[in-house]
């Protein structure tokens, strides 16, 4: 006797799992038996005792079975489709003979009861305000009977509730001649490997479209997205490694595709925000870049964690290798003028000549690739900030490479394109001396290259060529000379003496002679660190020719006057007027933009002209901060003597300016050092001495300097209250 043959209908089960439709309401229902159901039952279908329902009971004979669930179903209506999910567990057992099994069973959603199954194509039904009536409908020519023993129900996408098999009869069937045991398990392991599966699917679709997603700042670029299987591919497993630096490894390989060599660098901190900040400033800048003097960006990938740029493959690698490397052929003097020419037109472009300026923030000998000419192109924007024409730059913190920073960017953080032009200064010295920008040397002490090139032209009367590179044999004086000094220029320690990159590509092809000025001109003491733009007469401010600074500083330091070998000894009214241009300097606390505390004040950075003005200078230790905010230098700078009460937790604020403003006017008056020796070898301290003087004899002036003849009483006694 043939045994029941327990058959699973899921194939909608699937499509609705599968789907990405999500109703908006949700009708559902779960039967683990019918009894005491309310279904409709029409035709031979009946719910026995034991909860098992019947469609058909497999007399002889043409039978109908139906059963309709008793209200009205709303399907949901979502992203242009009906969704619903559905799970049976039936049997159909088959007649004896084993000839048929009949025509299986139905599963019907229709918009009228009266629904009839026919042969016809199929089409989505024609719902009426998306509510249903849902079906199981039987036809059979008789002999097979149709057990229905778990039906569950849910609209609206999702999950219905699981069947409860446990809770499911099972039904020894007599009929005739034959018997079978209605078996549901297999089918249930058969559901449940098919819902898995489809969750499986569907959890790595959604895994696939997030690592191919594309962010909003994606949308615009101009490169494009390569995928990680392609790279991999191309690079040999990423074997072929070209170099590494800072922020990553660069990979050798050639694009299946088309053939083209290309150079793939992986971000080493992928994982960081730093990483990703990096990724994105390549892209969104480099890649809308182009000029002949730009690395070219050609696209990117992002697979899971990792970030990769692809860019043009520079076949002769980086500058650094050729200047500083094992190589056997040293540049010659053509090679090496013609990529000091490269990279003055590629940085022209990003601070002039392009839609926005660009900061590269990172110009160095490492970043100038090489391509089979030897034509120079700067690459690796990681660093690369851009702003408006005529706008400020907004990046605060510092970025590049030691010796290529200038010194008003490690104080105050503030990339402009007078330090890139100052990196540049340092880079084309690099080139023409064949030095790093920062070495030791022969006594292995540090070099600083821009120093040790002023410091060989201002020893050897006059000749910068001394400094070129010994390695050259073939090169034109005239144009040795002029990147020498051109070099000096841009890494001035003034940001307003450097020339802009326009003028200095006018320099380097000859369109204008290069200004003339002596090593002087670079030796600006005290006031060589000055980077604020004040009108104010009472401080030392940017100096763009030799001419000017002679008249700024014709007469040096106060400190020369009060503690050197002159001979004219200060008269009381210079003091006194000194001291107030000192004190109108201090403009800096209030009436400029930001709070700028000095951290230095004292005689040495007091500068005087020819008319005897005093001006505050020497501002390598400056800081500033907002007004109404605080400052937040915590660290101890300046002159024992004019520091006050020190603790761990000192603030550099304008009261310590204060302090020393009253020990600088004290030393003034008194013509002592607020630091030194008494007669008898003792440590004096200035501040104590005034002080405890004028308690031992009653009288403060008794402190005043000697050799002043003639003063103001008055004013000189209150100038030391």
């Amino acid at each position: 006797m043939p045994s029941p043959s327990p058959v699973l209908l899921y194939t909608v089960v699937l499509l609705i799992i599968c789907g990405n439709g999500v109703a908006a309401i949700a009708v559902d229902f779960t039967y683990n038996g019918f009894t005491g159901s309310n279904f409709l039952l029409d035709g031979s279908a009946s719910v026995g005792g034991d909860g098992i329902f019947l469609l058909t009971n497999g007399t002889a004979g043409f039978q109908q079975g139906s059963c309709f669930y008793p209200h009205l179903v709303s399907m949901g209506y979502y992203d242009d489709m009906y969704s619903f999910s559905s799970t049976f567990v039936f049997a159909i057992t088959c007649s004896d003979t084993g000839s048929s099994c009949g025509a299986g069973m139905t599963f019907v959603i229709s918009s009228a009861p009266d629904f009839q199954v026919v042969s016809a194509p199929a089409s989505a039904p024609d719902f009426q305000d998306d509510e249903s009536i849902c079906r199981l409908h039987r036809f059979d020519g008789g002999g097979t009977i149709h057990q229905v023993l778990g039906w569950s129900f849910k609209s609206g996408g999702g999950d219905e509730e699981p069947l409860n098999y446990s809770l499911m009869q099972l039904k020894l069937v007599h009929q005739a001649n034959r018997k079978g045991l209605v078996t549901w398990m297999p089918a249930t392991v058969s559901l449940l490997a098919i819902l898995a599966a489809c969750l499986m699917l569907r959890w790595w679709w959604k895994k696939k479209k997030a690592e191919e997603r594309q962010e909003n700042w994606e949308a615009e670029l101009g490169p494009c997205r390569f995928t990680y299987r392609d790279l991999r591919r191309a690079t040999d497993g990423f074997t072929r490694l070209l170099g590494k630096g800072g922020f990553g490894r660069v990979y050798g390989g050639i694009l299946a595709a088309s053939g083209m060599p290309v150079a793939v660098k992986m971000i080493s901190s992928a994982d960081s925000e730093q990483g990703m900040a990096q990724f994105m400033a390549e892209i969104i800048i480099l890649g809308r870049l182009r000029h002949r003097n730009l690395v070219r960006l050609l696209g990117y990938c992002r697979h899971k964690d990792q970030l990769l740029l692809v860019y043009e493959h520079m076949s002769n690698g980086s500058l650094d290798k050729f200047l500083h490397g094992q190589t056997k052929n040293p540049l010659i003097w053509p090679q090496r003028l013609h990529i000091i020419k490269c990279v003055a037109a590629g940085l022209l472009y990003l601070h002039e000549d392009w839609e926005q300026v660009i900061v590269h923030r990172d110009v160095k000998a490492s970043n100038v690739l090489l391509d089979t000419e030897m034509n120079g192109k700067l690459g690796d924007f990681g660093l690369a900030r851009l702003h408006d024409h005529g706008a400020d730059a907004h990046t605060t913190h510092v970025a590049g490479t030691r010796g290529y920073l200038a010194p008003e960017l490690t104080r105050f953080g503030k990339a402009t394109k007078a330090t890139d032009v100052f990196a540049f200064g340092a880079f084309i010295l690099e080139v023409a001396c064949g030095r790093r920008p920062l070495g030791l040397n022969a006594r292995r002490e540090l070099l600083v290259l821009v120093e040790w090139v002023r410091d060989t032209w201002a020893r050897t009367g006059g000749s910068a060529i001394d400094a070129m590179d010994p390695r050259m044999m073939d090169y034109v004086d005239d144009e040795v000379e002029l990147v020498l000094k051109l070099g000096l220029l841009c890494s001035h320690p003034l940001p307003e003496a450097r020339p802009g990159m326009r003028l200095v590509k006018q320099y380097l092809d000859g369109d204008m002679p290069l200004p003339e000025f002596s090593p002087d001109y670079l030796y600006i003491k005290d006031i060589d660190h000055v980077f604020i733009d004040v009108s104010s007469a009472l401080v030392a401010t940017t100096i763009t020719e030799k001419r000017k600074v002679q008249n700024t500083t014709a007469n040096g330091s106060l400190d020369k006057f009060l503690h050197g070998q002159t001979k004219n000894t200060l008269i009381w009214p210079q003091r006194l007027h000194i001291v107030k241009c000192v004190s109108g300097g201090l403009y800096l606390h209030e009436d400029w933009e930001h709070v700028i505390v000095h951290q230095d004040v004292k005689a040495n950075d007091v500068l005087l002209d020819t008319k005897m003005n005093g001006k505050l200078g020497g501002f390598g230790l400056a800081r500033l901060h907002d007004h109404d905010s605080e400052p937040h230098t915590m660290h101890i700078a300046g002159m024992r003597g004019y520091l006050g009460k020190q603790t761990p937790r000192t603030v550099a604020h304008k009261a310590t300016n204060v302090f020393a403003l009253g020990a600088l006017i004290l030393e003034v008056a008194c013509r002592r050092r607020p630091v030194g020796l008494n007669a008898r070898g003792e440590l004096l301290v200035l501040i104590e001495w005034v002080r405890d003087t004028w308690v031992s004899s009653g009288c403060v002036v008794d402190a005043v300097d000697p050799r002043l003849e003639e003063y103001a009483h008055g004013k000189a006694w209150h100038h030391r209250h």
